[in-house]
């Protein structure tokens, strides 16, 4: 299972695990569940280039721009939007 990142219901079905399974291991504490048919592990925090690589398969095209990603390589962008 890889860490860090969420988990999808077609990961697990891959797996052996399917969605009552899943739901069962969510109930026992063995799955945390995100949202609708997204999981995490207990214990596991996720990481951010690990997210976004997963919220890539699931949206195409996704991408993070503007302040976020300029911040995220060490520039910050503080022009004043009305600067003359």
């Amino acid at each position: 299972m890889p860490r860090g990142a969420p988990l999808d219901s077609p990961e697990l079905k891959n797996i052996g695990v399917s969605a009552p399974l899943a739901y069962q291991y969510v109930k026992r504490g063995w799955l945390n569940k995100l949202g609708r048919g997204v999981f995490t592990l207990p214990a596991d925090e996720l990481q951010r280039d690990a997210t976004l690589k997963f919220l890539g398969r699931q949206m195409p095209g996704l991408h993070v721009g503007g302040k976020t990603a300029l911040a995220w390589r060490g520039v910050r962008h503080n022009i004043p939007a009305n600067e003359r």
